[in-house]
């Protein structure tokens, strides 16, 4: 591979990444969240069953009898969109490997902190936001966690009835290495009762 090859296969690559991480790309993000989620927490499953909706739509991606909601909880100053927009911008400029520069994001270390603290909070913030409140008891709420030095969920720190009284039909959350469902409702779909509280680790 020549000088001119690489540096195209470079632009390729950041043209998909800032694709993926743009409005544009959101539906794309949201199915590969779902499926991330789903294959953690073994449940077989095809991508042509996993259904984005409209973006006005309190739902945002529809499998089976689920209805996910999707956040995600990323480090405090977090600019991944931005990130990767001016890194291709770079890179459909640069004539020779040598114009290639990459910009080193400089951001404030979190603080360490537990995932579980950060979920119950946010889920607690989120839950009492006007917008949920007549839909969140029909909604699987599914948090993606990108914070950085946030400790593993450990199964003892749950506390599933005070979860479930924020309203929502379940709620469950992954990261690079964990999946787990946290609490779901008598009438949350069977795939996420069965799992609740079985921790899979990667």
């Amino acid at each position: 591979m020549n000088e001119a090859e690489f540096l195209n296969k470079l632009r390729l690559q950041a043209e998909r990444d800032s694709y993926f991480y743009s409005n544009k790309g959101r539906a794309e993000r949201e199915i590969w969240a779902v499926s991330e989620f789903l294959n953690g927490i073994g449940a077989r499953h095809s991508k042509e069953e996993l259904i984005c909706q409209q973006q006005d739509s309190k739902i945002d991606v529809r499998y089976s009898e689920c209805s996910f909601q999707l956040k995600e909880i990323t480090d405090p100053d977090e600019r991944r969109g931005k990130y990767y927009k001016d890194t291709c911008n770079m890179l459909r400029q640069a004539s020779a490997l040598s114009e290639v520069k990459y910009e080193q994001e400089l951001k404030d270390i979190p603080e360490v902190t537990r995932s579980y603290n950060l979920i119950a909070q946010y889920v607690e913030e989120l839950s009492a936001q006007a917008r949920y409140i007549p839909v969140k008891s029909h909604l699987d709420l599914l948090i993606y966690v990108t914070r950085t030095r946030s400790a593993p969920v450990d199964v003892s720190e749950v506390d599933a009835a005070v979860l479930l009284r924020l309203g929502w039909r379940s709620i469950s959350f992954f990261n690079s290495k964990q999946y787990m469902v946290l609490c779901a409702a008598t009438d949350a779909p069977s795939i996420l009762r069965e799992k609740a509280l079985r921790v899979k680790m990667c």
